[in-house]
C-alpha cells in the first residue's frame, strides 16, 4: 500500500496530467459486472482450496513425524 500512496501522491504533483484518483482510490462499485463477481468467487475458492490442501498436507506430514 506504501507504494500506491507514493505514486497517487507523485501523480498529483504533476500539473500536466489529469487523473482521476479517487477512482484508482476508491474505484467504481457501478462498473464491476457479473463476469468480475465469477472471477473473484473463484479466485477465492481456488486460494482456500490450496491452503487447506498444504494445511493437511503439511499437518498430516507433523503429525505423522510424532511433531503435532
Amino acid at each position: 500500500h506504501g507504494f500506491l500512496a507514493a505514486g497517487l501522491g507523485a501523480l498529483s504533483f504533476l500539473r500536466t496530467v489529469r487523473v482521476d484518483l479517487v477512482g484508482y482510490l476508491f474505484g467504481d462499485i457501478l462498473s464491476v459486472t457479473s463476469q468480475d463477481v465469477w472471477v473473484i468467487w473463484s479466485a477465492a475458492l481456488f486460494g482456500l482450496a490450496a491452503m487447506a490442501a498444504i494445511d493437511f498436507y503439511l499437518y498430516g506430514r507433523f503429525r505423522r513425524a510424532g511433531w503435532l
